[in-house]
């Protein structure tokens, strides 16, 4: 049985068959179509993704013209989460030019945020 590494939504690594890949990609395509009231993805577009998700690469990409802008929720607030100070308008740009998402999201914090005087080293 071949294993496919590959990872979930959180960034966790996940060790999948070729068979539960293919089922997961049925599954959360058809969901998501129903969700959306669209209509889900022909079998040649689940076997691209296939291809994608199965690949042995550490990085994957897509075809010049296939790429999506992603979207994040709560960008800024997971930015300080992990300990990098910066402005809202420095983490939107962070998530935008690093990450590839829209910058469209603002959390809560977002309002709120006093931004922390950075401490200089000599």
């Amino acid at each position: 049985m071949q294993k496919i590494y590959t990872r979930m939504g959180d960034g966790s690594v996940v060790v999948l068959s070729k068979s539960k890949l293919k089922q997961d990609l049925e599954e959360g395509t058809r969901d998501a179509a129903e969700r959306a009231k669209i209509s889900p993805l022909s079998r040649d577009e689940l076997a691209h993704l296939f291809d994608i998700y199965s690949a042995p690469y550490r990085f994957v990409s897509v075809e010049h013209g296939n790429e999506v802008v992603l979207s994040y929720d709560a960008g800024t607030l997971k930015i300080r989460r992990v300990g990098v100070l910066t402005h809202r308008i420095q983490s939107l740009q962070i998530y935008e030019k690093i990450l590839g998402a829209d910058t469209a999201e603002l959390d809560h914090v977002d309002y709120s945020f006093k931004p922390v005087k950075p401490i200089m080293a000599y």
